[in-house]
């Protein structure tokens, strides 16, 4: 006799920690992207101040 109820070879609690972790991820990049297109005042002021150093035509 088959079981009612189907089981998963993955756990619940791994499906929830990728979830979390994708979510996670998305913020940060959400908050970098914010940063540096200069979304809002208070996130890029440091980087707006920050130093850019070209080194394409810099002899070697």
């Amino acid at each position: 006799m088959s079981d009612s109820r189907e089981t998963s070879s993955i756990p619940v609690t791994v499906n929830m920690s990728v979830i979390a972790l994708v979510v996670f991820l998305c913020g940060v990049l959400y908050f970098f992207g914010q940063a540096m297109s200069g979304g809002t005042a208070e996130i890029s002021k440091s980087v707006a101040g920050a130093q850019i150093i070209d080194t394409r035509d810099v002899a070697n």
